[in-house]
């Protein structure tokens, strides 16, 4: 295994099918989550809840040779969760409406997952809810749906420094600068303050488009992407080396 290795997976939230068993999801909780679980009212949520254990605990569990009712997190004040016992691989989730996604890492890590649907109705607001900078840089865009792309771009970016930092959206989006982006690309990397970024769009379900971000302290040497699919299929899509 690589010493500076990075995985990331998504799942569409219409291709978990019939390879999803409830019983057996339920069976990787702890007492907390399960109470957490059953604290959900809205179907969805308890299912993006559930999911989201589900999968971490299974990944998890395979990398740790243990069973995955074994795997045990722990949270910090500001919620951000990771491996009891010290164990020596980080991770970080992610959910929107349309699709869940999952960073495990041999290093600290963020991720965020947004759609660009979502963002719509704000992205005139970026001055609000990121920066000055940002917002000035929406407004020189040369259409609409270029704006709405890039406020999605880079508010993934701005939760997933927010996750690696173990911060406040308050903190970080004032110290958040992006440097010129290629939107014509589906992948970009570049580096925000000390930090390196990666982002990735990609069709999660239907026609719904979204950005996947992920930000580290740098440049993972190796990273594996993956779709996970129905009947916990594991479709790797990108293998990207230093």
């Amino acid at each position: 295994m690589h010493e500076n290795f990075c995985e990331l997976y998504y799942l569409p939230l219409d291709s978990h099918g019939l390879g999803f068993n409830t019983k057996e999801a339920l069976s990787f909780l702890d007492h907390a989550e399960m109470l957490r679980y059953q604290s959900y009212k809205p179907k969805h949520s308890k299912l993006v809840f559930l999911l989201t254990r589900y999968y971490i605990k299974y990944i998890l569990a395979k990398k740790l040779s243990c069973a995955p009712n074994q795997v045990r997190f722990q949270y910090s004040q500001n919620g951000k969760p990771s491996l009891k016992d010290k164990q020596p691989l980080h991770f970080s989730l992610s959910h929107s409406h349309s699709a869940i996604a999952i960073g495990i890492s041999s290093n600290n890590i963020g991720i965020d997952i947004e759609d660009t649907s979502t963002s719509q109705p704000f992205y005139r607001q970026a001055a609000q809810f990121i920066n000055k900078q940002s917002a000035e840089d929406i407004a020189s865009t040369n259409s609409e749906e270029e704006a709405i792309a890039l406020f999605n771009l880079y508010w993934t970016v701005l939760e997933s420094t927010v996750k690696y930092h173990d911060s406040s959206i308050f903190k970080e989006r004032q110290r958040l600068i992006v440097p010129p982006i290629n939107m014509t690309t589906p992948i970009s990397s570049f580096n925000v303050n000390d930090l390196y970024c990666w982002t990735h769009k990609i069709e999660t379900r239907g026609s719904h488009v979204s950005t996947l971000s992920f930000t580290q302290q740098r440049k993972t040497d190796k990273l594996d992407v993956y779709q996970i699919g129905s009947g916990n299929e594991f479709s790797r899509i990108k293998t990207q080396s230093a």
